[in-house]
């Protein structure tokens, strides 16, 4: 198509919204913030459940904390729960185009709280509980915002894709290094930064598939996951970053 003058008609970039609204995918969309929001309710609910009933009274430093039998038990089988984890998330992925993808999606979001119910635990304990709440707010903040930008940006995110997974593989084994061998708190401390970035680059990317490309279109539960471990990762970054490492 040319214009008037005779010169090739270039179409201009849309923002990420538009773009999905004129492909008629809004309720698509709609879909993909409720199976994500399910998700969090359901860690948020199971986390919460850990904390809740019987247990015992325990030293620590000048004070005693109240430790549940089912906080323990979590503390005590972590491998047990890292298993779990990882099942339940393949397992998600497998159903995540299936009759049974809200099951999967149900199954791994509340694994995924009693996984992260100690680590929260700890942070809870010598951290103090605002440590937590203010992590949870930083989260929204960030996570809304980068969210929004995606939606009113005209720019498609798609080409972020090789560089955040190159990124994340070698973050991974940094991590891993660090854990195992140089055991630094202040690159553990850098880490937490580059896990911020990483997965806010992550948001934008996934947003911006989610409104632009029509593959993924009918994929609510895969969208709602691509999200929600996101929103997880950022959430747990940015509690060591304000904890100052309190589960240490």
């Amino acid at each position: 198509m040319n214009n008037f003058n005779g010169t090739p008609y270039v179409q201009e970039p849309q923002p990420g919204a538009y773009v999905a609204a004129a492909r008629g995918a809004l309720p698509f969309i709609q879909k993909v913030y409720t199976a994500f929001l399910l998700g969090i309710l359901i860690s948020v609910g199971a986390g919460a459940a850990m904390f809740m009933g019987p247990g015992a009274s325990v030293p620590v430093g000048d004070r005693t904390v109240h430790v549940t039998y089912a906080m323990a038990w979590a503390m005590q089988n972590h491998v047990v729960l890292i298993v779990a984890f990882f099942v339940t998330f393949f397992l998600s992925m497998f159903l995540r185009r299936n009759n049974l993808a809200w099951l999967g999606l149900v199954l791994f979001t509340a694994v995924t709280g009693v996984f992260l119910a100690p680590t929260v635990f700890m942070y809870t304990v010598h951290s103090g509980p605002g440590t937590v709440g203010l992590a949870g707010a930083l989260t929204v903040l960030v996570f809304g915002a980068l969210t929004v930008y995606a939606f009113v940006s005209k720019v498609d995110f798609n080409f972020l894709g090789a560089g955040l997974f190159i990124a994340l593989i070698g973050l991974i084994i940094g991590g891993l290094l660090n854990a195992f061998f140089f055991k630094s708190p202040f690159t553990h401390y850098l880490f937490a930064w580059g896990t911020v970035f990483i997965f806010g680059g992550y948001v934008l990317y996934d947003t911006s598939n989610m409104l632009r490309d029509p593959r993924r279109y009918g994929d609510v539960v895969g969208c709602a996951l691509d999200l929600y471990l996101n929103a997880i990762n950022l959430f747990l970054a940015i509690l060591r970053i304000v904890g100052g490492g309190g589960r240490d």
